[in-house]
């Protein structure tokens, strides 16, 4: 397998990631307190970063940063509710 699948694959696997803890929550299967909710979208946000980097397609570079960010802070809050 070439670089560039596994690197579009892991993308694909952080878009589903993210897009799963946001339904999962939607849907009232997860809630946000729920740790695995943060780790789903640190993962998350981090494929798409390793994805998009080297296309230079930096907006969602961006929001995923900042995406990746907020989750470390959850999973944080939710470590420190239940050390």
């Amino acid at each position: 397998m070439n670089k560039k699948v596994i690197i579009e694959s892991i993308g694909w696997g952080g878009v589903i990631l993210i897009l799963g803890a946001f339904m999962l929550n939607t849907f009232g299967l997860m809630d946000v307190k729920n740790i695995w909710y943060s780790i789903m979208n640190v993962f998350g946000a981090i494929g798409v970063v390793v994805s998009s980097i080297p296309k230079r397609n930096w907006q969602p570079v961006v929001i995923n940063g900042v995406w990746f960010l907020v989750a470390v802070i959850g999973i944080i809050k939710a470590l420190a509710l239940h050390p």
